[in-house]
């Protein structure tokens, strides 16, 4: 399980700055899940990795307004 991430952890894990848009959280997750995705990526460390990106996804959406 990859627990919750703060919401430092979750920007820096998905290589953005605050403040962010939607958007760019969006792009981040997808060009990262793109290069982890375990069925892309056969790294055995995969699955943990997406779980950590998506993680980080949700946990910076929660954080914005709008």
């Amino acid at each position: 399980a990859s627990g919750n991430l703060s919401s430092d952890e979750a920007y820096r894990v998905l290589g953005l700055s605050k403040p962010t848009t939607r958007e760019k959280v969006h792009i981040a997750h997808s060009n990262l899940m793109k290069r982890i995705h375990p069925d892309l990526n056969k790294n055995q460390n995969t699955e943990y990795l997406a779980k950590i990106v998506n993680n980080a996804k949700d946990t910076i959406l929660k954080t914005l307004v709008n």
